[in-house]
């Protein structure tokens, strides 16, 4: 009797240790890859300074998104490059782009914008297209 009570408390005390063991090598000392993110480079060719700040909304009735760039102005022909984190909603239409203009701070918005599909997006004053190469 004594020795199954001394073999269970073994089997017991092995088993608490092993899942401990487990437990140790389970998902706490992992580290989960890093998303470094989808790089997007933003031009402005629209022959005027933009705001540094830049709204986007993935569909007509969504909130304008706010994305701050490191520079407060945004010059003509300047390039800004954004990072985007984690997935990026793919929208039928395209996303809209909003920019303000500095001297005169007016906005334009730009619709059918590819954010996420893209390397590189050229914001002209009529259009936005998507150039190969960035020169």
């Amino acid at each position: 009797m004594k020795k199954t009570i001394r073999l269970l408390c073994l089997i017991l005390a092995m088993s608490m240790v092993a899942g401990g063991l487990l437990t140790a090598c389970g998902s706490k000392d992992e580290k989960k890859p890093e998303d470094t993110g989808k790089k997007v480079v933003l031009i402005n060719n629209t022959a005027r300074d933009i705001d540094g700040v830049i709204y986007f909304k993935e569909k007509p009735d969504s909130k304008w998104k706010k994305v701050k760039s490191k520079s407060k102005v945004w010059v003509d022909g300047g390039e800004i490059t954004l990072t985007l984190k984690g997935e990026v909603p793919k929208s039928e239409e395209g996303w809209s782009l909003k920019l303000k203009y500095l001297d005169t701070g007016e906005t334009d918005v730009w619709t059918g914008v590819p954010v996420g599909e893209s390397k590189a997006i050229s914001i002209k004053p009529d259009s936005v297209i998507y150039p190969k190469e960035i020169k």
